[in-house]
């Protein structure tokens, strides 16, 4: 819409003469393009429904406008708009950063939110290389402060989802449980277990390798996600699978055929994925080993 108004108002502009009122540049033909320009996107409902889409208050139009003059103004001094940059970058961290990462990591918990005052002081240091955060005596600076933020990340994000999902997680240590148990289950690494269906004989492969394997993937409720087709071996790289069926490929000889059953923690962890895996999706795999490509 906006690109057929400016379209519109460019086409008429050399028909018409300067507009009356306010300031000139002196270009009849640019005053006129300039102004029409303003006047088909100034619009307020066009406006109201920009800020609607930017999730702002589609009441304050005057403040928009407001803040629309100043960014103008600003835009032709290069230290004005490294400024406004800085605005905008800020405005964006908070509205949208903040609330993506609270959600991230603190689920449904609406009470807790990220401090301003902290991340703008850890921002501060980190620009000038220096550091107040001091953790079990290790002090921590940039490199170590993204190291930190990966780990609790991932543990906070898999607490949230455990209280989110008590009941689907509940099933699925439960279900490894009783698996552990059960006659002719043997215990692979990282609580992965397998059964073996037939005993190879052939070489195992290493990390490096790509295997030529059959399998067939189901969820404890025994639904298929995935599978080879037809009966034909698929090559697989040993190190592109998830860490429970990679321990299961550099354990089984070539020809052998077993039953892997893979802890959520070993597949892909907490979190839903898609419609195909909900969250804390235990994995059962018949898997077949050819051999190696």
């Amino acid at each position: 819409m906006k690109k057929l108004l400016f379209l519109a108002a460019l086409m008429g502009a050399s028909a018409l003469t300067s507009c009356n009122g306010g300031s000139s540049s002196g270009d009849g033909q640019a005053d006129t393009i300039s102004y029409m320009l303003g006047m088909a996107q100034g619009q307020p409902e066009q406006i109201a429904t920009f800020l609607e889409q930017m999730g702002s208050d589609s009441t304050h139009i005057d403040e928009f406008i407001k803040g629309f003059k100043e960014g103008m103004a600003m835009a032709d001094d290069s230290t004005k708009f490294v400024y406004m940059q800085g605005i905008q970058a800020g405005f964006q961290t908070k509205k949208m950063g903040f609330a993506n990462i609270e959600q991230q990591i603190f689920g449904k918990d609406s009470l807790r939110h990220l401090n301003d005052a902290q991340y703008l002081q850890g921002l501060t240091d980190g620009f000038n290389r220096k550091t107040k955060m001091m953790i079990g005596g290790v002090k921590y600076g940039p490199e170590q402060a993204a190291k930190f933020l990966d780990s609790i990340g991932r543990q906070m994000q898999e607490a949230a989802l455990a209280s989110q999902y008590a009941k689907e997680k509940k099933a699925a240590d439960d279900y490894m449980a009783k698996i552990a148990k059960t006659a002719g289950v043997k215990a692979l690494k990282d609580g992965v277990y397998y059964k073996v269906l037939t005993e190879g004989t052939g070489a195992r492969a290493g990390e490096k390798d790509t295997v030529m394997v059959r399998y067939e993937g189901r969820l404890i409720d025994g639904k298929v996600f995935d599978q080879s087709k037809g009966g034909e071996p698929v090559a697989m790289p040993v190190s592109g699978v998830v860490p429970g069926f990679k321990a299961a490929l550099l354990a089984m000889p070539a020809g052998s055929k077993w039953e892997v059953y893979i802890p959520y923690k070993q597949a892909y962890g907490a979190q839903p994925m898609g419609e195909m895996l909900p969250a804390f999706s235990n994995l059962v795999f018949t898997i077949e080993v050819v051999g190696k490509k």
